[in-house]
């Protein structure tokens, strides 16, 4: 298990291995191997309409050097908006927005626009007009009918047809971090005894269904990802090791060009196999079928030389590009130092952090900012 980053030679070593090409698709090739995660900002205006900030956002970024950039999840269906001011993918009255948003890039950035289903998580952020849906009935959520499991996956195939056609160069299909492709791969939330759940066949069959059927809809040149979760931890209820292993393989096959995992903290050992680290486990059963994204607490150069040692090929950056602007140059250069939380909210606007983005992370991540009269008592 290698848990520390090994020794850097010399201080290009992490430019190094970021600034190498990497093919996504037969007709797109990033430039870099440095992705912006997807992150909701809550940047979009009630109703899903696209806005002049989220441009800015990811204009923002892509202008600082990250290659890829993945959207916050677009919803597929009302049935799985998270919140009221979700950007919709769901109607094609939505298409212009799409359009504009598939423009805000820097010239030879690619653009992925993820999609999302809520599933029963939508009640976790904000008080709902209709009862949530997931794979089984639950306390406040009904299980979805096998005619309704079908027309969902029609939704995200609509979702991502559309995407593809406003100008974004691929899709993420968001099958991580408790949503609902992840609820049907889930152990415990996933309780059917239909063709969509029992044994792992049946649980993975909802997300490999959706790689397949996007694959099919969309051209040959543009890019399907997938995201999945490694392992049960915070919201991915009921996810095992192995079979995420064995799903990024079967992934892979199925028609996905990029596998990209949630590990949480690469610096971590795997929960289920403590010898090895969860990006090791993945990337050992993937093989060199489809290139292995990875994102967890990715910070530094010496945090990039970890990730790339442990079988990445490429990093997604969160977290560390929220609190940077200059997140892929920090990344780049040996010992220097990222802004890391607890920081003042007012400093995040010199980070080009709009006011919505920082009223949403206060309002679900405060404990990653000091009151701002810290500064006045220090």
């Amino acid at each position: 298990m290698r848990t520390t980053a090994p020794a850097v030679d010399g201080a290009g070593r992490s430019a190094a291995l970021i600034d190498r090409p990497l093919r996504l698709a037969a007709g797109t090739l990033a430039t870099n191997r440095l992705q912006l995660a997807p992150m909701t900002n809550r940047l979009s205006a009630v109703g899903g309409e696209i806005t002049q900030a989220d441009i800015d956002w990811y204009r923002g970024r892509g202008e600082a050097g990250f290659s890829t950039i993945v959207t916050g999840g677009l919803s597929v269906s009302p049935a799985g908006q998270l919140h009221i001011d979700q950007p919709r993918a769901d109607d094609d009255r939505f298409m212009p927005g799409l359009a504009r948003l598939s423009t805000a890039r820097h010239p030879g950035t690619v653009m992925l626009a993820q999609l999302l289903h809520g599933g029963l998580r939508v009640n976790a952020w904000e008080e709902r007009r209709a009862e949530p849906v997931g794979p089984s009935d639950g306390v406040g959520v009904r299980g979805l009918a096998s005619g309704e499991v079908e027309a969902t996956l029609d939704d995200f195939v609509a979702a991502g047809t559309r995407a593809v056609s406003a100008g974004f160069d691929g899709v993420e299909i968001h099958a991580a971090h408790g949503y609902l492709p992840a609820q049907f791969l889930s152990r415990e939330e996933n309780q059917r005894t239909d063709r969509w759940g029992g044994d792992f066949t049946g649980r993975a069959r909802f997300t490999l269904e959706l790689v397949a059927r996007l694959r099919a809809a969309l051209p040959a040149d543009t890019v399907v990802q997938l995201r999945i979760s490694a392992e049960d931890m915070r919201q991915s209820r009921g996810i095992d090791l192995d079979e995420s292993a064995a799903l990024a393989r079967l992934g892979a096959e199925a028609g996905a060009d990029v596998i990209s995992l949630s590990v949480w903290d690469i610096h971590q050992p795997a929960q289920k196999h403590p010898h090895i680290t969860p990006t090791e486990h993945v990337k050992a059963h993937l093989g060199d079928v489809a290139p292995l994204v990875v994102a967890g607490k990715i910070w530094t150069a010496e945090d990039a030389v970890l990730g790339f040692a442990q079988g990445a090929d490429a990093l997604a950056v969160g977290r560390a590009a929220i609190f940077n602007r200059a997140a892929p140059t920090i990344l780049r250069t040996q010992g220097l130092a990222a802004v890391r939380p607890p920081v003042l909210p007012s400093s995040l606007v010199h980070e080009g952090i709009a006011p919505p983005f920082l009223a949403h992370l206060l309002r679900r991540w405060g404990g990653l900012f000091l009151p701002e009269d810290a500064a006045a008592s220090a």
